[in-house]
């Protein structure tokens, strides 16, 4: 636990990173300035860290860049989990529903959209071709296969040709940036 802490600490500061973009926002009245979140934050993890007998680790190093595309691999395994997992939830609504004659309310452990991705899947019958693809990385991230990362959504063949459906994942900011002309 505390060869990761000290390993993805650096990348903490990236959280409270802002580019021109986002001042933008900001000083539009759009979007929140994270600078403002980052003491309460600190104190926040500080204070479940030391509940976990744990130490904030001494910053030696900070990733920077991230938000404007500047990325590297040093991050590893660890740091492309985190980036699935957070590219997910960056499309998803989790909502509370409901329980048919139960009333019981429950927040679902997958979105939607994910649980009927899992069900094309398992329900194709092109297995192969899955598994063919699912040895296609991510080429920012080599360590998480785009079928992991939420891109692959579907593989279809009709017998004579076979159809791949893809999401995109793009920057939102960059998106904003470009305005839908493609980054530079």
């Amino acid at each position: 636990m505390l060869d990761a802490l000290d390993q993805l600490w650096g990348y903490t500061a990236e959280l409270f990173e802002v580019d021109d973009l986002e001042q933008d926002l900001i000083d539009a009245g759009i979007a929140v300035d994270s600078r403002a979140l980052q003491a309460t934050w600190l104190n926040t993890v500080s204070e479940t860290l030391t509940a976990a007998t744990l130490e904030v680790p001494e910053t030696t190093w900070t990733a920077n860049g991230g938000r404007s595309g500047i990325h590297t691999e040093s991050g590893g395994i660890y740091r492309g989990r985190a980036a699935v997992y957070a590219a997910r939830l960056s499309r998803t609504a989790l909502v509370m529903q409901s329980i048919p004659a139960t009333g019981v309310s429950v927040i679902p452990t997958l979105p939607q959209e994910e649980y009927e991705r899992r069900q094309r899947r398992s329900q194709s019958t092109c297995a192969d071709i899955w598994a063919i693809l699912d040895a296609v990385m991510d080429p920012e991230i080599p360590v998480i296969s785009i079928y992991e990362l939420g891109v692959l959504q579907d593989v279809s063949y009709d017998g004579e040709r076979v159809t791949v459906l893809l999401t995109p994942i793009l920057h939102r900011l960059s998106c904003l940036k470009c305005n839908g002309r493609g980054c530079a």
